[in-house]
């Protein structure tokens, strides 16, 4: 009881703070795996592209 007033405003002025660090925590993890999924992409994106210029070359040089 003595000390019920001070709880109460650290819980009314902390508690929204600490909500918002967490948000942007969840946030900061939601596009760090959108970031890998992206990155992933553009690797086997990167890598049919060298299949083919590959290709191509083999093809110009009357390989194929």
């Amino acid at each position: 009881p003595e000390y019920s007033a001070y709880f109460h405003s650290a819980k009314t002025t902390i508690m929204p703070h600490l909500k918002r660090i967490q948000k942007a925590h969840e946030d900061e993890r939601k596009y760090k795996e959108r970031i890998k999924e992206l990155e992933m992409k553009l690797e086997q994106e990167r890598l049919r592209n060298n299949a083919l210029e590959n290709k191509i070359r083999k093809i110009t040089r009357g390989e194929l």
